[in-house]
């Protein structure tokens, strides 16, 4: 197996020894917000008068969900009138993909999902059914997610940081796994990180969604998991998981407590999930240029901006065709990590 890139403590960019490019987010994407709120729909455009599916792959209650939920409801009276959110689960997403890229290409329906089923699932499946250049346009981001390194009653009330949990655990090897919601995605490829870079083998046990690995979690069957942080707001606040650190840039106003990954040592581990729009690849320019602009005008609303804001998302906005380029370079430094990891996911 390829030795993993290593993101030690303290390092910083690419300096780290044998470290992949930095993947803070901005590294990744090169956002250029524009500004929340100013809408740029056409003058006299009117919302689509037919009903709008908003397919998502996964169950109601996930993050990519309950965020798609919002930002369909910042769409109605937008982009369309009727907007309803469809959740097609299963093969961690890929249903949902293959159900719009053989969709008609007409604008009604479109695909809410992570970027990493076409920035990370390249690398780790040998047999995709989609490929973004050929079936889908990206339209736009509209938010990003954090993930939180959380701990359950496995491990002492004492293990408070990354630190005491590196302690504990190398006294304590028979608990050196941790848990993700899926396997070959960014909460994965976030545990294989920090374990390089405490020079620990922790061994990644991979579950069919974040409730059955959170249920694990509490339940003391593995001692940490990596979790999207809205996943975990409310089983912090009932003492059901401790959180020791957050991938975001700046700590979580719902968790002020928990320090960030990089205020924890590891500077290169800034990391979050941008969610994003796309519609069949035939889909006409102008409806591609109406549904980026409804999503900027929705994302820029007080509404959308506040729910975002109680449950921990980070709104972003970009034109389509930085989206795209954007899309492309988060691929490129995936497959450096996921070739290094040597992982390739179960078919």
């Amino acid at each position: 197996m390829t030795a993993l890139p290593c993101i030690a403590p303290g390092a910083t960019g690419a300096t780290a020894n044998n470290a992949p490019p930095s993947l803070t987010r901005r590294s990744i994407l090169g956002l250029v917000p524009a500004a929340l709120g100013a809408s740029i729909l056409p003058a006299g455009a009117q919302p689509l008068d037919k009903p709008v599916k908003v397919i998502v792959g996964f169950p109601a209650g996930a993050s990519l969900d309950t965020s798609a939920r919002i930002l369909a409801g910042g769409l109605r009276g937008v982009y369309a009138d009727t907007i309803l959110v469809d959740n097609r689960t299963g093969a961690g997403g890929r249903i949902a993909i293959d159900y719009v890229k053989n969709s008609p290409p007409d604008g009604t329906t479109i695909l809410v999902t992570a970027n990493v089923l076409f920035t990370i699932y390249p690398h780790s499946y040998s047999k995709l059914t989609y490929n973004l250049h050929r079936d889908f346009v990206p339209v736009a981001p509209f938010c990003s997610v954090g993930y939180s390194i959380s701990v359950g009653p496995a491990v002492p009330e004492s293990v408070r940081t990354v630190a005491d949990y590196e302690k504990w655990v190398r006294a304590n090897p028979k608990f050196m796994t941790f848990g993700s919601g899926s396997a070959g995605t960014t909460q994965h490829f976030i545990g294989v990180m920090l374990g390089r870079a405490l020079k620990l083998p922790l061994e990644h046990v991979g579950y069919r969604g974040g409730a059955p690995m959170a249920q694990d979690l509490m339940g003391g069957s593995i001692a940490m998991g990596v979790q999207p942080i809205p996943d975990t707001i409310e089983l912090v606040k009932a003492g059901r998981v401790r959180s020791l650190a957050v991938t975001t840039a700046q700590r979580v106003p719902q968790m002020p407590n928990v320090p960030t990954l990089a205020e924890s040592g590891f500077s290169d581990m800034v990391l979050t999930d941008p969610f994003g729009v796309f519609v069949p690849i035939k889909t006409p320019p102008d409806i591609v240029r109406r549904l980026g602009s409804g999503i900027q005008t929705a994302v820029g609303s007080s509404d959308v901006q506040e729910k975002f804001q109680k449950m921990s998302f980070q709104p972003q906005v970009m034109a389509q065709a930085a989206y795209a380029q954007s899309l492309d370079r988060e691929s490129e430094v995936w497959k450096q990590v996921v070739q290094a990891s040597g992982f390739k996911a179960d078919e």
